[in-house]
């Protein structure tokens, strides 16, 4: 983004990240629902998505070849990286849109720059990302959009059979979690956590968790470490949108280790998590739901 300094080792803005990462989860996940009315239904060849959570989607359907443009934040699968790229999706660049020649743009409901999109000239296709259902309906609708309906109920039809068995496969304990997507590097300030509103915190409970925020909404929001004192979690789930090393993942869970009052800390059941796929609301909520069925097997069979 223009003005942000970058952290070369995983490409994440850390200059002002707080306000950086607000604005983000303001956009991405607390948006409108989908106005299906804005919407046009002219037949399009060409598409830009806005979102990682789209571009993923159109991969996985294999209507890539409609994509001419994404953010410098699709980079999933590695083949959307050699697409041009159209700016961030909290400050895409026009210009370059407008010089791709699509005929519609892939974007979040609610989005703040719709209406300067369609005044470009420009379809404006939105899809919702915050729910399971989201997602699905999301999967269905882009099917429908390039003529892949076979395609797209097979995936959702996957999806679905892997969220069942995890469902039906929950182990007697139910551990209650405390999910963090976000706080300072090196310090446990401006922890970023999620509620069951949030697809994380449905995948948490369809896995047989509990969460220790278990309202609906704001699905995303700050809280303080007297919180998450006082919620005292069996678990601790802290996830990380980059890949970190070994050290990085060591300094993490060391960082927990100042608050031995909490029950995920005295039973060392922290649990970092650092592939970049938990964090994106598409069609890899399978395996976030899997690799969340094992986290408390584990916990319940150490």
């Amino acid at each position: 983004m223009r003005g942000m300094s970058f952290d070369k080792r995983n490409g994440f803005p850390w200059h002002n990240w707080h306000k950086w990462l607000w604005g983000l989860f303001l956009l991405v996940f607390l948006s409108t629902p989908v106005a299906r009315a804005g919407d046009n239904n002219a037949p399009v060849k060409r598409v830009i998505s806005l979102v990682p959570s789209i571009t993923e989607m159109v991969f996985r359907l294999g209507a890539q070849d409609y994509l001419v443009g994404r953010t410098t934040y699709c980079t999933y699968p590695p083949q959307a990286q050699k697409l041009p790229s159209v700016g961030g999706y909290l400050d895409p660049d026009y210009e370059t849109i407008v010089r791709l020649h699509a005929d519609a743009v892939l974007l979040l409901p609610g989005a703040y720059y719709t209406e300067k999109l369609r005044k470009l000239g420009l379809q404006t296709i939105e899809l919702p990302d915050e729910t399971i259902q989201d997602i699905l309906f999301s999967l269905k609708k882009l099917g429908k959009l390039f003529g892949k309906e076979a395609q797209a109920q097979q995936v959702i039809a996957g999806i679905q059979d892997t969220l069942r068995w995890v469902q039906t496969h929950q182990p007697k304990t139910k551990p209650r979690a405390l999910i963090i997507i976000g706080h300072e590097p090196g310090a446990l300030r401006g922890l970023y956590v999620v509620s069951n509103g949030s697809f994380l915190g449905e995948l948490w409970q369809l896995a047989g968790g509990e969460n220790v925020f278990p309202q609906k909404k704001p699905r995303y929001f700050q809280t303080s470490m007297e919180d998450v004192i006082a919620a005292r979690p069996e678990i601790i789930l802290d996830i990380h949108g980059n890949p970190l090393s070994p050290s990085q993942k060591r300094q993490c869970k060391q960082l927990w280790q100042t608050f031995p009052s909490i029950p995920a800390v005295q039973q060392d059941h922290i649990v970092v998590l650092d592939q970049p796929g938990v964090l994106i609301p598409g069609p890899r909520i399978a395996q976030t739901a899997i690799r969340f069925h094992q986290i408390i097997s584990n916990f319940e069979h150490p």
